[in-house]
């Protein structure tokens, strides 16, 4: 008894750090709300860590499984989809005052519903988000490479984005980075870059050449931490895309 007790507790081990992906995406989403959104990118990398650390679970205890695959998938959605359309709206809420309203049913009361119209973008977020992760489940040939930027790329450039504002040393940048258009601009372009065709090398590929373009990577990415600390994020995704535009030009 004891023995089929603790394989259970073996298969169900990687479950529980997935559904605490999820848990995590979930206070990240209440961060947001209240507008702390170091506590929501605090969270969005807890969960990160969590979906880093279930499928090495699952490959080290020999418990892999349709239910898990299915299950982190869902968690992904709530940690790299939900949390950053969420904060993307939340961002354009607060730079615009534009609203629509939405017509109150004659069984509700308590006034009409209304919704950000520049903040709707973060819905498409999420959207692609979906179609992202849809499309990375039943393709069969994104072993060695990403095709397009994995969703945890996406959602960490907008996470950090609430920091890059607040840099001092960005500051004659904030006009531009805060502008309605600009983050607009962004987030359809994050949706574009997660479902395109472009080839995105994967950082725990064990290949040569794609080892040189980890460690350039990592040490921009320490150089940018260094100058602008948790700013960084942002920054380091703009780094990473750039170093996939070099990778994917012919020599």
């Amino acid at each position: 008894m004891a023995i089929f007790a603790a394989m259970e507790l073996r298969s169900l081990l990687p479950n529980l750090v997935t559904a605490c992906n999820a848990l995590c995406g979930m206070l990240g989403i209440l961060s947001v709300f209240q507008n702390r959104f170091e506590w929501a990118l605090l969270f969005f990398l807890l969960g990160i860590f969590c979906d880093f650390l279930d499928g090495a679970l699952a490959r080290l205890l020999q418990v892999t499984s349709p239910l898990g695959l299915q299950l982190d998938s869902l968690a992904d959605l709530i940690t790299s989809g939900v949390l950053p359309g969420v904060m993307v709206y939340q961002l354009l809420r607060s730079q615009s005052d534009a609203y629509w309203e939405l017509l109150e049913p004659p069984f509700i009361e308590g006034g009409a519903l209304t919704l950000s119209k520049a903040g709707v973008v973060g819905v498409f977020l999420t959207l692609g988000t979906a179609f992202r992760l849809a499309h990375f489940n039943v393709s069969k040939e994104q072993i060695n490479y990403f095709r397009g930027l994995a969703s945890p790329a996406s959602a960490l450039f907008f996470m950090g984005y609430p920091l890059l504002l607040s840099n001092p040393l960005l500051a004659p940048l904030y006009s531009l980075l805060s502008q309605t258009n600009i983050l607009i601009f962004w987030t359809l372009f994050f949706v574009f870059l997660m479902n395109s065709p472009l080839r995105m090398f994967k950082i725990k590929y064990k290949s040569t050449y794609d080892q040189i373009y980890m460690g350039i990577l990592g040490l921009g990415s320490l150089v940018l931490f260094y100058f602008f600390g948790w700013a960084s994020f942002s920054l380091c995704v703009v780094w990473y895309l750039l170093l996939c535009l070099v990778r994917n030009v012919p020599l």
